[in-house]
């Protein structure tokens, strides 16, 4: 299962080279999971342990999450602030801070 989240890095591209390009979206996934963390279930911790990010997708590869992400209706979760769509409350509570880390991440490669 994968969360998606697009930004269009393409007019960078000549201004910092493919390599420094692939290095910022790295760093954009490895930023985009660590704010999503917070809201994926956490029951025993298998979930949240087995994500891969390779700077084009966030994979969540346990067998069920797939299923707990696309859960609706009454659920009590094991703890508190997840559940599914883990990815649609992270960019609502922290898109801003997606953006300014990447904001950050360009000026740096600018200087």
């Amino acid at each position: 299962m994968a969360a998606e989240a697009e930004l269009d890095l393409g007019p960078l591209d000549e201004l910092f080279g493919a390599a420094a390009m692939e290095a910022a979206q790295d760093a954009m996934s490895r930023r985009w999971r660590d704010l999503m963390e917070p809201h994926v279930p956490k029951e025993t911790g298998a979930l949240r342990g087995n994500v891969t990010v390779d700077g084009q997708e966030i994979t969540y590869t346990e067998d069920y999450a797939v299923y707990v992400y696309n859960m609706d209706g009454d659920v009590n979760w094991t703890t508190g602030g997840t559940g599914p769509h883990w990815n649609e409350t992270a960019k609502a509570e922290s898109l801003g801070d997606l953006e300014d880390f990447v904001a950050r991440f360009v000026m740096r490669g600018a200087e």
